[in-house]
């Protein structure tokens, strides 16, 4: 239990970001969203959704302090290949949330962005060590319908609850390879996650204790089918298996989008 507290701990003590750059990436979601909303031949697009979920599973890991259902918003505004938003997750008794606020590009298959996670203390505080924020970067490719293969790349650029020994940045990193496929009524979408050297996110081991080198934190598969609840009303609804062998973990989601 004093080990499942100290890993809770450790994501919770998140970021040291300073408050120019957070006020930069406002400000551009603001001009780049807003200002240009006079084009009407490019008109911005807006998408708003929700998930419901029986437990609030990331990267392979069961997340700690979120037990139970989950609820988790998303919103996304895109314009000219340029997008924004939020994604949050919360749990049903208020006990535990994350906002999450991201800006980036998207063009063709390829995307790159930026994303601001937050999992609670005082939001506007960006101490060394005091902040609840995680910064990272992100590139990604989709190969299209053709061929329904994707790849992520994902690196923490500054977090006081990445940190080494020492104090130098780990730059914990995870990268995901997903296929897509259909299988009648149902989506199918399988994925292989894995950290190539040592994090403090994705190397803890069953016991909680941090393992050295490449490990694989995620292999799972998700399955979707639409159903019809009205005439003019279909429910997302969906299941999804994940297996961590890092820390020898299962876990089986269920959930539905709205």
């Amino acid at each position: 239990m004093a080990l499942q507290k100290q890993h809770h701990q450790t994501l919770k003590t998140i970021i040291m970001k300073n408050k120019s750059i957070h006020s930069l990436v406002a400000a551009v979601l603001v001009a780049g969203f807003l200002s240009g909303n006079v084009h009407a031949q490019n008109p911005a697009t807006v998408s708003v959704s929700a998930d419901v979920v029986s437990s609030f599973v990331w990267r392979g890991s069961l997340f700690p302090g979120f037990d139970g259902v989950n609820i988790q918003p998303a919103l996304v505004v895109s314009k000219g290949g340029v997008l924004g938003g939020a994604w949050g997750s919360g749990t049903i008794d208020g006990e535990a949330k994350q906002v999450d606020l991201f800006l980036g590009y998207s063009s063709g298959g390829f995307t790159a962005k930026v994303t601001d996670y937050w999992f609670g203390g005082k939001y506007f505080e960006y101490g060394k060590n005091t902040s609840g924020h995680l910064f990272e970067g992100t590139v990604a490719y989709n190969f299209g319908e053709r061929f329904p293969l994707s790849l992520s790349w994902n690196t923490i650029f500054h977090g006081s609850g990445d940190l080494k020994p020492d104090g130098d940045k780990r730059y914990s990193t995870y990268i995901e390879l997903g296929y897509a496929t259909q299988l009648k009524e149902i989506s199918l979408d399988f994925a292989v996650g894995l950290s190539p050297w040592n994090s403090n996110l994705y190397h803890a081991d069953s016991n909680g204790l941090l393992t050295n080198g490449a490990k694989v934190s995620n292999l799972s598969v998700k399955a979707t089918k639409k159903v019809q609840i009205t005439d003019s009303f279909t429910l997302p609804v969906f299941a999804q298996l994940v297996v961590n062998p890092t820390r020898e973990d299962v876990n089986f989601v269920v959930g539905f989008s709205l």
